[in-house]
């Protein structure tokens, strides 16, 4: 239930007095390596060793799938049995508290996303998912009222270091107009604290409620920065819509978070955190915008001096929380052309002179 359907199974008779049958599932994980569970008959089903028998047979037998278990059909002894077994029930106890559960569809679901992490609570971060669908993607169902689409988002972190792996799945309904627009996105986000860590990888995954079988899924790695410290910090970017009533909260902030892989430009929000920056505390905010992939005109104009990054200063006062958190929401106003931009923020902090900078990418399409 927890791990889905194994990538292979392996089902042998077991030798040296033991009665019954022995099934192997294996398992690829998120980080790309291999997981297998080792399964007995006991009165009439089946269920994972306390102690992995000494069978030459049988272990030779799962060697391609489990190369330790392979070792103890070589070299077999009480030893060696004890200690293998000792392994296999700690990795038995933590395949009980996590998930690894690797969908396979019949038919690609494509769709936006982007993930964000900002400070959370105790010590964690808090990692928001964006998730942007298509509406011509996914299957409809109409009525007089209008049509009517359903999809499901999940958001799954394994952390290669300590093999803990976190899952969060929510579903939507959206309604709308008859007539959808090619281009018009349905979005949702989901989040999550977990601890920090450098060798996180990230699976996101939508499945089209609809229609079983529908679906995609993206992932790589995701390191979740540490804003636990006390030097002068930002969090992620994130950019979204202005003037809506509905999408993210975060505390008095509502954005409606747009996929930075299709942005759409001209007038939108952007929302970061400033960390550890007391109340009363100067500082000055720069927000550059820089177009990363120029064709030929536009490096023409920036040698001719007419190509310049779009730059917004400010300066001002924190009016940070206790712990020294000041959430930033600014309007920017940029009509800018198709292509890909960097936008950065940086600020300084008056006093002491420190500086934290933070960018994130965004395209504008054809």
């Amino acid at each position: 239930l927890r791990h889905g359907n194994p990538d292979k199974v392996l089902r042998t008779p077991v030798a040296d007095g033991l009665a019954g049958e022995s099934e192997s599932w294996r398992y690829r994980m998120p980080d790309g390596s291999s997981r297998v569970f080792h399964f007995f008959r006991v009165s009439g089903g089946y269920s994972l060793p306390y102690v992995v028998p000494c069978d030459k047979s049988w272990a030779l037998d799962r060697a391609p799938l489990d190369p330790a278990v392979g070792h103890l059909g070589v070299a077999c002894s009480a030893s060696r049995t004890a200690l293998h077994s000792a392994d296999t029930r700690r990795l038995y106890h933590e395949a009980l508290e996590s998930d690894s559960h690797y969908p396979r569809f019949t038919r690609d679901l494509p769709f936006f996303y982007d993930l964000y992490t900002f400070r959370g609570d105790r010590g964690k971060t808090a990692v928001v998912a964006a998730f942007a669908v298509p509406a011509d993607k996914l299957e409809k169902t109409n009525d007089g009222r209008g049509s009517h689409y359903r999809f499901d988002i999940s958001l799954i972190l394994a952390d290669t270091a300590t093999g803990t792996v976190s899952r969060t799945d929510d579903s939507t309904s959206v309604s709308t107009r008859l007539v959808v627009d090619d281009d018009e996105l349905l979005r949702k986000h989901l989040e999550v604290q977990v601890p920090p860590s450098m060798t996180t990888l990230q699976r996101v995954i939508v499945t089209d409620a609809t229609s079983p079988g529908i679906g995609q899924l993206y992932g790589g790695p995701f390191p979740i920065p540490d804003y636990s410290g006390k030097q002068l910090m930002l969090s992620d970017i994130a950019l979204g819509r202005p003037d809506t009533t509905g999408g993210w909260k975060r505390g008095q902030v509502t954005l409606a978070l747009v996929p930075t892989s299709n942005f759409p430009g001209g007038n939108f929000s952007v929302y970061y955190e400033v960390y550890n920056l007391p109340a009363g505390t100067n500082y000055t905010t720069e927000i550059t915008i820089e177009q990363i992939d120029k064709g030929t005109a536009a490096k023409l104009r920036d040698l001719l001096g007419g190509g310049e990054d779009i730059r917004i200063r400010f300066s001002g006062e924190s009016t940070a929380d206790a712990d020294g958190t000041l959430p930033e929401l600014r309007s920017v106003q940029a009509p800018l052309g198709k292509g890909r931009y960097r936008l950065t923020v940086a600020v300084r902090d008056v006093a002491s002179g420190q500086i934290a900078k933070r960018s994130r990418v965004f395209r504008i399409p054809d």
